[in-house]
């Protein structure tokens, strides 16, 4: 008896690692990122005003190490399958339904994206002049804690020779929660009044399912204002976040070329304590790197070529800008969030230079 358990384990563990040794030969032991994953869900937020009348082009690209069968699956289209091939990047065309522009209702227009092996995934949200694109974070690593990063209100001063008015339609702030699974409970509280009416600091909850995208946007009330940056986003169930702006310059500035502004946001439980920032090249301007607190009182030290100067954020939330032309590094006891904005930049002995938001 005891001689036909023994073998019995014997050739258990040799088909383990049979099986295991398989495996291996697939999914050799290489590199990882935090950035790759089985399984995603992105969304799009609205890019530039509806009344220009015309659809941006939504694309999500997918590169792995691997030879992957990646899945995409949403409540517009159903569900298919692609072949990408190892170290190689497939593109997929996505229809323009799924951008979501209302602000403060639910639509079902996620699009979950599951793959065999680990995959990257990155999302686009082009129209002529208007571009931006984000890393999707897997669904691993989402939180139920957030706080958003955006820019004030902003347009266009118009063209004395050819003025149009939608020139001066605002293009503001806006942010995004995408439900992973069903019965998500939202709780939201915006640093702005939203465009369809609730105030400041004034706290509302919302009930997703899975896949449904909620979008806020800023209520446009001045020029430079109206920062939904800080906003607060909490769930009983982890979630996505996407946020950033229509279409903006950075710095504000009427006459400064603007560009759509997303990222995908790590959630308040994935922020780091130290940080290192270097400036985008091309570039005739500083950039602008807005660091953001995660507790009550906290103290971020900035260190460059010329020294150490500390900023300190009282609440939760709270951020300052800092513009910056050299690399840094940055610090702080408490976790806390980086952002760096490319300034916008037109000069004629320079390439013409887009913000954009990393």
């Amino acid at each position: 008896m005891s001689g036909r358990i023994f073998l019995g384990v014997v050739v258990f563990v040799c088909e383990f690692l049979v099986g295991f040794a398989q495996v291996e030969r697939v999914l050799p032991r290489r590199g990882s990122s935090s950035l790759e994953g089985t399984s995603f869900v992105v969304g799009f937020m609205a890019n530039e005003i509806l009344e220009l009348g015309a659809d941006p082009r939504i694309q999500i690209f997918i590169s792995s190490q691997y030879n992957a069968n990646v899945t995409f699956r949403s409540n517009l289209f159903g569900s298919y399958t692609v072949q990408v091939a190892a170290n190689t990047v497939h593109v997929e065309s996505i229809h323009p339904q799924h951008v979501v522009n209302a602000s403060e209702r639910a639509f079902n227009r996620a699009i979950f994206v599951d793959s065999d092996v680990p995959v990257v995934v990155y999302a686009l949200n082009t129209l002529a002049q208007s571009t931006d694109s984000y890393t999707a974070i897997p669904t691993k690593h989402l939180g139920t804690q957030y706080y958003t990063v955006n820019r004030p209100t902003d347009w266009y001063r118009g063209d004395n020779i050819r003025p149009s008015p939608l020139d001066r339609i605002p293009r503001v702030g806006e942010f995004m929660v995408i439900a992973t699974e069903n019965n998500t409970l939202v709780d939201i509280s915006t640093t702005t009044a939203t465009k369809n009416g609730i105030p400041a600091r004034t706290p509302w909850r919302v009930w997703l399912n899975k896949g449904d995208c909620y979008l806020v946007q800023a209520a446009a009330t001045r020029f430079g204002g109206d920062d939904l940056t800080g906003s607060s986003v909490s769930s009983n169930i982890p979630v996505a976040v996407l946020s950033g702006h229509q279409r903006s310059s950075v710095i504000t500035d009427s006459a400064r070329s603007k560009d759509h502004l997303v990222e995908q946001l790590p959630p308040l439980d994935k922020w780091g304590r130290r940080y290192a920032t270097t400036p985008f090249a091309l570039t005739g301007a500083p950039d602008v790197i807005r660091i953001m607190a995660s507790t009550i009182d906290q103290d971020i030290f900035l260190t460059t070529r010329s020294g150490t100067r500390s900023y300190r954020l009282k609440n939760p939330g709270e951020w300052v800008d800092v513009s910056l032309a050299e690399s840094a590094y940055w610090d702080s006891p408490d976790p806390f969030f980086v952002t760096q904005f490319m300034s916008s930049y037109v000069d004629a002995r320079r390439p013409f230079c887009d913000p954009a938001m990393v």
